[in-house]
């Protein structure tokens, strides 16, 4: 689905240092909890705006992943409360949660943030 479906936003809500660690190819980042400045996990205050911002068509298809399914379910409800109608939670994420994840099933896995998939490229080109 993700190769195969255009138009379709694949986005790993992971923190950034996961993300960084190897995420699914053609995946951007857009971390629903990061690390804050005491070294442990926060909420992103901003998710949901720079979600608006970078999928403004609330009928677009989006696919969230993270570690093994609850971020990304997490933000496939948030994202739906916000009236965007075709959010897809990827059971098993990407290290697998009770089922294989994207690792797990040999799909292709990136270090690099290709086309500026990486939150930090992403803030700077939407300009937040």
């Amino acid at each position: 689905m993700v190769r195969n479906t255009p138009g379709l936003f694949f986005v790993d809500v992971r923190s950034q240092g996961e993300f960084a660690q190897g995420h699914p190819q053609g995946a951007v980042n857009v971390p629903i909890a990061d690390v804050d400045a005491h070294g442990r996990m926060a909420p992103n205050p901003q998710f949901t705006e720079v979600m608006a911002a970078l999928v403004p068509e609330k009928a677009s298809k989006i696919v969230f992943t993270c570690a093994a399914g609850g971020r990304s379910r997490r933000a496939a409800e948030a994202l739906a409360a916000l009236g965007y109608t075709d959010t897809i939670n990827m059971d098993g994420g990407f290290n697998g949660g009770g089922i294989p994840g994207w690792r797990a099933c040999g799909l292709p896995v990136s270090h690099t943030a290709l086309e500026g998939g990486a939150y930090e490229a992403i803030l700077d080109r939407l300009g937040l």
